[in-house]
């Protein structure tokens, strides 16, 4: 066991530093009370008609965030967000098609459909925080984790962006049941750093900070 550096290499010659880390973990019968505790700590920012809408991967990478961020009270609004949830809606829109098939058009709403997207996640972030940098989603497939990184690692080489979040979501189990699998999120704060000792493999190495333990 050696002890995890906060100095990461997110590609070839990029090198930046952990601020910040969180990681949830959280049961699907808990989920509902989630999205009420996340619109009383956003109620002007997201709220709770837009939570409603909100894929259950989003509410917990917002909440990953929301705990990572309590590390940072002088974060600034000028960072970017790069969130990488696996298959995001996909149990939204299984949901939705049953219902369909049952009730018809009248059935179902159309609002799931922005919430179900690549970038939902990283965009109600942003606006759950009140981020004026970039965000976007990357990835959405399982493997795909370090896509994150890579795009993180293009803002920050720029020099344009003060810090970053890195967030990444997805279910325990890749599964359309909705019993069984806990929906997990870790969410880290990056800044630019000078090149060291950065970790050689970043993935564990951020997840180690995450749940403040070791590589």
């Amino acid at each position: 066991m050696t002890p995890s550096s906060d100095l990461v290499e997110l590609a070839g010659g990029v090198t930046a530093r952990v601020v910040a880390a969180a990681r949830v973990r959280m049961p699907g019968e808990d989920l509902p009370g989630l999205r009420d505790r996340l619109a009383a700590a956003f109620p002007t920012t997201l709220g709770a008609g837009t939570l409603k809408q909100c894929d259950e991967l989003t509410l917990i990478a917002i909440e990953a965030v929301r705990r990572a961020r309590a590390a940072l009270p002088d974060a600034t609004p000028d960072w970017g967000v790069v969130a990488g949830v696996r298959t995001p809606g996909r149990r939204r829109m299984t949901d939705t098609l049953a219902r369909f098939r049952e009730k018809g058009a009248w059935g179902v709403t159309p609002h799931f459909i922005p919430h179900s997207l690549l970038h939902s996640a990283a965009g109600l972030v942003g606006q759950a925080f009140g981020l004026h940098g970039p965000g976007a989603g990357v990835g959405g497939m399982p493997g795909s984790e370090a896509d994150v990184l890579r795009a993180a690692a293009a803002w920050l080489a720029g020099g344009d962006l003060p810090g970053a979040w890195l967030v990444w979501a997805g279910w325990s189990v890749e599964a359309l049941a909705a019993d069984g699998a806990a929906g997990e999120a870790v969410a880290a704060a990056v800044v630019p750093a000078a090149a060291g000792p950065a970790a050689t493999d970043p993935l564990p190495a951020i997840e180690a900070l995450a749940s403040g333990g070791t590589t």
